[in-house]
């Protein structure tokens, strides 16, 4: 599949501060590219220097194989989506629609059947007479879309655009860009902090940390096999324990902590060297009043130290071998189970396929 947009060893500065540092990443035609990461990883300045708001210091970007590193916005074409929608508050949807279209100088016939269309796109047909003020949240944010589209752009820019919507309404509009983005089979990417989001919408992840390319794969890829603490973390898992030595053993790793506690892992695919920590995730570890009957490889006695009560599931934070484990249990699974309750004795248990080692 061809690459629509590329960045090669993009860095940029404000001042003394390195926002980005030799970003080389390509967005694939037709995929939804998700930017992840907290904030001040750089995910918005890199898809600013996408749409030319910013310049890089060094590097080059190319859009359909040109280079338009220093192009200003209207000389690409890309469009942008602002988490704040941007709309004129004065124009109509129609109007704001159709902004964008009069430096193009098309007749007034395609303009309107160009506009017409995006807002078929976006279900907003019918709508055309309404101002910003009139329209809810998640019409606003269509409108935003649609003003996008209408330009027909090669590469759609979204910066975190469903930030100020409610939860109810951030599922629905999610679920309603990605089946956009299918339809149009146009490349999109898209800007946002939360792992759900980006898990759901995208083809690929791009994780940015501290103005470096963390990790770039598939959302399965970066939530169940990441390859640094930073990943790990980000991606939930609870439990980071620093080893000290990694020993083959037949199909297993020997693994042995800072602390001297000795846990199996299933050996990866991929090569293990520079891996440092083992990460389990707060699910994958069994909590049981019992010791555990079945064999399994890995198993710890502690002591309950407190809970959080979450829902659907309980966190418990367990002292065990020197340190505090979190050990999540989910009460639609709890029947049948003995209760457990603060400060008491436990035990921890999980399979050896459950750790991962990351560098």
């Amino acid at each position: 599949m061809p690459a629509v947009l590329e960045f090669h060893a993009i860095s940029k500065c404000f001042g003394q501060h390195q926002v980005l540092a030799n970003i080389t990443l390509s967005v694939q035609s037709g995929e939804l590219l998700t930017l992840l990461g907290p904030s001040g990883s750089g995910k918005t300045t890199l898809l600013r220097l996408a749409g030319g708001f910013e310049h890089p210091d060094s590097g080059r970007i190319l859009l359909g194989g040109q280079d338009v590193s220093h192009l200003p916005p209207y000389q690409r074409r890309v469009n942008t989506v602002f988490q704040s929608y941007a709309l004129f508050p004065h124009l109509n949807v129609l109007g704001n629609v159709a902004f964008g279209l009069q430096n193009l100088r098309l007749g007034q016939a395609e303009t309107e059947q160009r506009v017409r269309a995006a807002l078929d796109m976006v279900q907003l047909a019918g709508c055309e007479g309404r101002f910003p003020s009139q329209l809810s949240g998640g019409q606003q944010q269509r409108v935003a879309l649609a003003r996008a589209l209408v330009m027909r752009p090669a590469v759609l820019l979204l910066d975190e655009p469903f930030g100020a919507l409610d939860a109810k309404l951030r599922l629905q509009m999610q679920r309603e860009l990605k089946a956009l983005q299918r339809r149009l089979g146009l490349a999109f990417v898209f800007v946002t902090h939360d792992q759900e989001e980006a898990l759901s919408l995208s083809d690929r992840v791009a994780l940015l940390h501290q103005g470096g390319l963390e990790q770039l794969g598939r959302p399965d890829e970066l939530y169940g096999t990441p390859h640094t603490r930073f990943a790990a973390e980000f991606m939930g898992f609870q439990n980071i324990l620093e080893l000290t030595t990694i020993e083959p053993q037949d199909i297993q790793l020997r693994c042995t902590t800072d602390l001297g506690e000795t846990f199996w892992v299933g050996k990866p695919a991929h090569a293990v060297q520079n891996r440092r920590f083992l990460a389990l995730r707060s699910g994958h570890i069994s909590i049981t009043r019992l010791a555990p009957a079945n064999g399994r490889a890995n198993v710890l006695k502690g002591r309950i130290r407190d809970s959080s009560y979450l829902g659907d599931s309980v966190l418990w934070n367990v002292e065990a071998a020197g340190r505090t484990w979190q050990v999540s249990q989910s009460l639609q699974k709890a029947d049948g189970i003995e209760p457990i309750s603060a400060a008491d004795e436990v035990f921890l248990s999980w399979d050896s396929s459950c750790g991962v080692l990351v560098s």
